[in-house]
């Protein structure tokens, strides 16, 4: 008969490699990019034209409407009038807002940039231009969910790494009960194909909700057993780590490319009966 420990970290495994395509697939469904100004209107506008577009660089030219006191509404509506595959708009707070049409999907970005210009002063972003771009999250394979720590670095390509660190077990209100808590440590590696880390923690932040979704969802509190194994699962402490992680040789050679790296502790609860003795 397998332990606590082994009985948890075998589900967790299982059920991470079985739902988490299809969240990962919600989750990029909703990333498309966003460029906000930094400074709130209504702005004061002599002149000047945005360079604006679903590239790094932008690229159409939107002519500025002029005035004292120019709302971010009014300039959403001449850039829609001219740019395709962004979409503008006013925010709460009355700052424009830059969103992309299309969410990144397989080996497609999603982009929105702002060109070169002076009159990008007004909305607080660098005179050289500002950009986003958000690559898709790939969800683990097979060997994505990791049982323990790999030898060497985890690569799992353009997908991310789910790895099963150290775990411990402690028995609920004495033996008898036959219940047990398993505390497992779970890692997750991301490297953004688009080599963007260092711009945000957007990327592994949407890799750690994948993981955080999938097991606080319904089925996911069983890790999908209705047969009283495991009673319960919750999330312990999420840690998002703010430089991403980079590997070097003793030559001082990388490894591989910078990857963001997430933590949580997941804790289960396991019913596991002794076997009687023979």
């Amino acid at each position: 008969m397998s332990s606590p420990i082994a009985i948890a970290a075998t589900a967790l495994r299982e059920y991470l490699l079985r739902y988490l395509p299809a969240e990962v697939a919600a989750i990029n469904a909703t990333r498309a990019v966003v460029v906000k100004a930094a400074l709130a209107g209504p702005y004061a506008i002599s002149s000047g034209a945005l360079s604006l577009g679903p590239t790094r660089a932008g690229g159409t030219s939107v002519t500025l409407p002029t005035g004292v006191a120019v709302t971010a509404s009014t300039i959403a509506t001449a850039i829609n009038a001219a740019v395709t595959g962004i979409t503008a708009s006013a925010d709460t707070q009355g700052r424009l807002v830059l969103t992309s049409d299309t969410a990144p999907t397989g080996d497609t970005a999603s982009a929105v940039g702002v060109g070169a210009s002076e009159a990008n002063a007004v909305f607080g972003w660098e005179d050289a231009g500002v950009h986003e771009v958000r690559s898709a999250l790939g969800a683990p394979t097979w060997k994505g969910v990791m049982d323990g720590w790999p030898v060497g670095i985890p690569d799992g390509g353009r997908n991310f790494v789910v790895i099963l660190e150290d775990r411990d077990e402690v028995p609920l209100g004495g033996y008898r009960r036959d219940e047990h808590t398993v505390t497992l440590a779970l890692s997750v590696w991301a490297v953004d194909r688009n080599v963007s880390v260092h711009r945000s923690r957007e990327y592994i932040q949407a890799a750690a909700q994948a993981v955080r979704d999938v097991l606080e969802s319904d089925d996911g509190r069983t890790l999908g057993l209705n047969d009283g194994t495991v009673q319960h699962v919750a999330i312990g402490r999420e840690r998002i780590r703010g430089m991403p992680f980079q590997a070097f040789d003793e030559a001082k050679r990388p490894l591989g490319p910078p990857a963001d790296v997430a933590s949580m502790t997941v804790q289960v609860k396991v019913f596991q009966r002794p076997s009687a003795a023979p």
